[in-house]
């Protein structure tokens, strides 16, 4: 009789942990189930989001192609020379920096420090509608460098690139002389929006 009675309690234990596996099993697979739905739902939003943003896109391509075939064709033809001009030098921008220090007007400039860095910057519009040669008319003529001299000479000069800004830079270590003279050309002094063609950086 107590073996009878031990063998059904085995069984009903060993019936329960199977229906207790099962059960877990399901709800794991109910999980994961919910997890696949979720992540598929996201995709989909996800995928209707890149469709408008394509259509964004799209909208604003044609957008400037209009916008540049009617300064290619309509605007340019209606413009003289100079004005062609004026507006392809409104995409070229000159600065010159004494130390850091934009100068904004032909004068003299006080060095406080043995070291001094001049620094002539030109930079175009990253994106300019106008066609490429009226473009380029907007730069000074020739190269940058040659609308600058530096008096002494005893510096030395690096001329770093980038996608639409360049310069040209000219450093003094220790500098001996009490004067640096900055002689720019009549063109860049336009372009600076100078008065003079010289600026004097004197040490205090």
């Amino acid at each position: 009789m107590r073996l009878c009675l031990l063998a059904i309690s085995c069984l009903l234990t060993f019936t329960i942990i199977g229906c207790t596996s099962s059960t877990e099993q399901a709800g794991t697979d109910h999980v994961a189930q919910d997890e696949l739905n979720q992540l598929q739902k996201e995709m989909e939003e996800l995928q209707q989001e890149m469709t408008v943003q394509d259509q964004d896109i799209q909208s604003y391509e044609e957008k400037l192609n209009a916008y540049q075939n009617f300064i290619n064709h309509d605007l340019v033809n209606t413009l003289d020379s100079q004005q062609l001009q004026s507006l392809a030098e409104s995409q070229w921008k000159y600065q010159l920096y004494v130390n850091g220090e934009e100068i904004n007007e032909s004068n003299e400039f006080q060095m406080s420090t043995s070291d001094l860095e001049i620094k002539l910057v030109e930079t175009q519009n990253i994106h300019t509608v106008l066609p490429t040669d009226i473009h380029n008319e907007g730069q000074v003529s020739g190269h940058m460098r040659e609308h600058i001299k530096i008096s002494p000479t005893d510096y030395q000069r690096v001329a770093p690139a980038g996608t639409n800004v360049d310069s040209i830079i000219y450093k003094f270590e220790n500098v001996t002389s009490d004067t640096i003279q900055v002689t720019v050309t009549d063109e860049l002094k336009e372009r600076l929006g100078f008065d003079q063609n010289a600026i004097s950086i004197n040490k205090q």
